[in-house]
């Protein structure tokens, strides 16, 4: 074996700091992909249904009693939904003696996406709007963009049959789009309802839209910018081959609220 000896005279050491590891950046498939398995869950849909539907946290034995079920089932069936940053655990408040308990409530998405780029995506949108809108049939040719738009959001997930884990995913991802979505919305001063408590497939609530990502550009192009909404919501529908359809769009019953209807093979 052979030694070399290495003499350092009069020489200064540099210490260069080794680079910093930095975290690989959000996949929004796989996210998406995460998602739409953790809604597959009958259960899972439930929860976030009612969640969303409340005004107000619940608590995992209010959960428990709407559903039926142990409130250590509750709390192991939020745990994905909580990892996803769909529902938010808070400490409640002290009410007596002993560590206070938690409650649950849903997280609203950060809002919209289409706004986020400022004017250049305004402008494409306005444009891509424009050109639909000199086609024979402005509002069928919208529709089918939006259905193409709609199977590409859920192209990575697992089907989906069951008409209440449907509809939270639908949610979901309007949400996520920044439509503000609110589950069984009805015309102001309707009941709301929740997929929690739909049963056999039939007449569905409408689903209550809040907040246009487009209003920006909406002005007279609405025939086309609802109509691609409305084909967002089918062809999403489609593609996770749900057992239910978006059958319209109700535009503006106020200037806060859409209504999208959706319907299942009860109603045919």
């Amino acid at each position: 074996m052979i030694f070399t000896a290495i003499s350092v005279q009069n020489a200064s050491v540099t210490r260069t700091p080794s680079p910093t590891l930095q975290p690989p950046p959000p996949d929004p498939l796989r996210s998406a992909t995460e998602t739409h398995r953790a809604l597959a869950s009958r259960t899972r849909s439930q929860l976030l249904a009612i969640l969303r539907s409340s005004r107000t946290s619940r608590s995992a034995r209010e959960l428990a009693d709407a559903l039926g079920l142990h409130p250590n089932t509750v709390r192991e069936q939020l745990e994905p939904l909580i990892a996803l940053g769909l529902v938010e655990r808070r400490l409640a408040r002290p009410t007596g003696p002993g560590r206070p308990g938690f409650r649950y409530a849903s997280r609203r998405g950060p809002g919209s996406r289409a706004g986020r780029g400022g004017q250049p995506y305004q402008a494409l949108a306005a444009a891509l709007a424009d050109r639909l809108a000199q086609a024979s049939d402005p509002e069928a040719e919208a529709v089918a963009a939006g259905e193409v738009w709609g199977r590409s959001l859920v192209a990575s997930m697992p089907p989906v049959t069951d008409a209440a884990s449907a509809v939270t995913v639908l949610v979901t991802l309007l949400d996520q789009a920044g439509f503000a979505p609110e589950l069984g919305a009805a015309r102001p001063g309707g009941a709301l309802t929740t997929t929690a408590s739909l049963g056999p497939l039939g007449r569905l609530g409408p689903l209550g839209l809040h907040r246009c990502p487009f209003a920006a550009i909406v002005g007279d192009r609405r025939e086309v910018v609802c109509g691609a909404h409305l084909g967002l919501m089918r062809g999403a529908l489609e593609g996770i081959g749900a057992p239910l359809q978006a059958t319209r769009l109700e535009p503006f019953v106020r200037p806060d609220l859409c209504l999208a209807y959706l319907a299942g093979p009860a109603d045919g």
